[in-house]
């Protein structure tokens, strides 16, 4: 995985950890929605990469994304 999204997400559980310890729920809904719209699009792409550019490197790493994406949804709840 690229270093540019392992920061994002490092920053991102920051602001998780942040909102809660806050109780934002605006800011813990505007989180959930930012990560739930990120994860759709890389299911896209994941989808995109084995249907048509039949390269799964590329949807493995989009998966393994896909998976940071669905912890930190844990973490919301």
């Amino acid at each position: 995985m690229n270093e540019e999204f392992l920061m994002d997400q490092l920053i991102r559980r920051e602001e998780i950890s942040t909102a809660k310890e806050a109780n934002d729920e605006t800011r813990l809904k505007k989180l959930k929605e930012e990560i739930s719209g990120e994860k759709e699009d890389l299911l896209k792409k994941v989808e995109h990469s084995l249907d048509e550019d039949k390269d799964p490197k590329t949807a493995s790493e989009n998966i393994k994304k896909i998976m940071f994406l669905a912890r930190q949804l844990e973490d919301l709840k």
